[in-house]
């Protein structure tokens, strides 16, 4: 179904972003040690690649935009008195939104707690490096994955379930038990790549 197609393509999309990214840190990681400068030359290099790829879009043909049948001309303040709209008439979605913003808080926080715990334990380079190479790994295959999750258990119970795994990497936050950390810290990586394909079907 047309619904099954943009699962997998919202995953396949979520996965080699999370592959680029992963690729991104690991050569940071190198440069860091060597040419520090090149860090930011290649950052933005690939800036410029981007804006070139984005300017190169062309809008895909559509209905013709004259006539009585034009869809009126979209403004910012028009966007966002619509958005406003959308979320008082449809609580669903609003309660979707607010959820994934917290899931996506959730994440983001215990990365950056466990960043200062890896410093505290001062953690070499390869280490560092392989732990978060370890966490993209399991990002993508949760991607990859999830298609066939949605259809096995349905949306909802993967969604009460990803609640729950990042409601327990929280209260974790807490446990000064190294290998848990880790494994909360793999558990918020995988949940917060999953959340974007997701949410997008």
């Amino acid at each position: 179904t047309r619904e099954a197609q943009y699962a997998r393509a919202t995953s396949m999309m979520g996965s080699l972003s999370e592959i680029a990214a992963t690729a991104g840190v690991i050569v940071a990681g190198i440069f860091v040690h060597w040419r520090f400068s090149w860090v930011y030359r290649i950052q933005i290099l690939l800036a410029l690649v981007g804006l070139l790829c984005v300017a190169s879009l062309r809008t895909p043909a559509g209905r013709s935009t004259t006539g009585k049948d034009a869809a009126p001309r979209q403004t910012v303040i028009t966007i966002v008195l619509a958005a406003g709209h959308v979320l008082r008439t449809q609580p669903a979605l609003r309660n979707l939104m607010v959820l994934d913003a917290s899931l996506s808080a959730v994440a983001t926080a215990y990365y950056y707690y466990f960043q200062n715990v890896m410093t505290t334990h001062h953690w070499s380079s390869p280490m560092i490096s392989g732990l978060m190479l370890t966490g993209s790994l399991l990002a993508v295959v949760g991607m990859q994955l999830l298609p066939w999750i949605q259809r096995r258990i349905g949306r909802f119970a993967l969604l009460l379930g990803m609640t729950l795994l990042m409601v327990v990497a929280l209260l974790g936050a807490g446990v000064h038990i190294v290998p848990v950390m880790v494994a909360l810290y793999l558990v918020g990586q995988t949940v917060d790549a999953v959340i974007y394909p997701l949410f997008n079907t």
